[in-house]
């Protein structure tokens, strides 16, 4: 348990400070996410979905869109500046939020589902309203 988990900050870890050189690599990430996403336990998922989050906010910090103080500066109420860009929305609209929803739906383990639920507070807080 502890060497997946361990596995998977890592990857989390790499794709949101090596973000050009992690995507070369983010379709394979995705699948080998995507094997554990039913994993058993709890931290093995929990892992997993911390490193979506970071991965999504490593492909942010590829396109240019975060600042010297690692912020994605979005207005409130200003949505057609505030957009993510176009391959970063389809990797959470596609990849991610299916993911989240689906653990939101069919897990049982309340330590699961709060830690979805706390990072999508924290994706809406550092992207903003468009990441939804």
């Amino acid at each position: 348990m502890d060497e997946k988990s361990a596995a998977l900050n890592a990857l989390g870890v790499m794709g949101m400070h090596v973000p050009k050189l992690f995507s070369t690599k983010l379709k394979e990430v995705c699948e080998g996410l995507e094997q554990l996403q039913g994993h058993f336990h709890e931290n093995v998922k929990y892992h997993v979905v911390l490193s979506y989050m970071q991965i999504g906010f490593g492909m942010m910090k590829a396109a240019g869109k975060i600042d010297e103080d690692d912020k994605f500066n979005w207005v409130k109420g200003d949505l057609v500046n505030s957009q993510l860009p176009a391959d970063v929305q389809q990797y959470f609209d596609q990849i991610v939020f299916p993911y989240f929803f689906t653990l939101l739906k069919q897990e049982d383990d309340k330590v699961v589902i709060e830690r979805v639920l706390e990072n999508l507070r924290e994706m809406s807080i550092d992207f903003g309203p468009c990441i939804f």
